[in-house]
């Protein structure tokens, strides 16, 4: 059995990753300065 994933959900997902990645470090940065 393996997860079959549509596209736009694995894109979606993806792009949600980096959204968070991106805040963390933007954040992060603002805190540091």
């Amino acid at each position: 059995m393996r997860p079959s994933f549509h596209p736009i959900v694995y894109k979606a997902l993806h792009w949600l990753f980096m959204g968070v990645v991106a805040w963390l470090i933007l954040f992060g940065r603002l805190a540091a300065a």
